[in-house]
């Protein structure tokens, strides 16, 4: 038996979670997702500030602007024969 961190209830845990937290109460579980997506926002902060967005917009620039190298390039000996 486990004791809900949220209602205080006890409950007998499903045999697949490894640290039960709270109980099949729908409340309960909306409850746990929170603190979960609050734990994981703390942990990973910066990871979706605006900085990523531009470096990963940046990088792709750059690729698409080696590919269109390449390709240019690929017409131009095409173009000699």
């Amino acid at each position: 038996m486990h004791i809900c961190n949220y209602c205080g209830t006890s409950f007998i845990p499903r045999a697949q979670t490894k640290k039960p937290k709270a109980c099949t109460n729908r409340k309960c579980q909306k409850q746990r997702q929170r603190d979960n997506e609050k734990a994981w926002k703390i942990k990973n902060q910066g990871l979706y500030d605006g900085s990523y967005f531009r470096i990963k917009r940046l990088q792709r620039i750059k690729q698409l602007r080696k590919l269109a190298e390449r390709w240019f390039k690929f017409l131009e000996v095409g173009s000699r024969f």
